[in-house]
């Protein structure tokens, strides 16, 4: 991985990184920028503006690319659960086997279930 990075890097002409830390942020960074690139594209196919990123799994437990994508999109990001596919999985089957009471939305039993974190976009200082 390290090796593709640098090489991609030295194929766009950006300069490489030179430490794990540095290889780190850039990736970090790099998936950021696409959850932005990707927002932009929805919203022009959408027509609609989305006023939260919510970022679920197992890059809910990355506090810096939560923050770097808040940053990226300039939205709050919440980001939580942590095991969204096993808890939602949880959920459906709970739901199948009538163990989910009717009227009870799966959706609110997972809010319920999970502690989640916000993420403001710190706004960039102009010179």
């Amino acid at each position: 991985m390290v090796a593709k990075v640098t090489a991609a890097c030295r194929d766009s002409g950006a300069p490489a990184p030179a430490t794990r830390g540095e290889i780190s942020r850039l990736v970090l960074e790099s998936l950021a920028d696409g959850y932005r690139r990707t927002l932009d594209e929805l919203e022009a196919l959408t027509g609609a503006r989305a006023r939260v990123v919510h970022i679920v799994g197992g890059g809910a437990r990355n506090r810096l690319l939560n923050q770097l994508a808040a940053d990226a999109c300039g939205r709050r990001v919440v980001a939580g659960p942590e095991e969204a596919t096993a808890l939602g999985n949880l959920l459906v089957q709970a739901r199948a086997l009538g163990d989910l009471p009717r009227g009870v939305a799966i959706r609110d039993v997972a809010r319920a279930s999970v502690t989640v974190s916000e993420f403001l976009p710190v706004p960039v200082p102009t010179r």
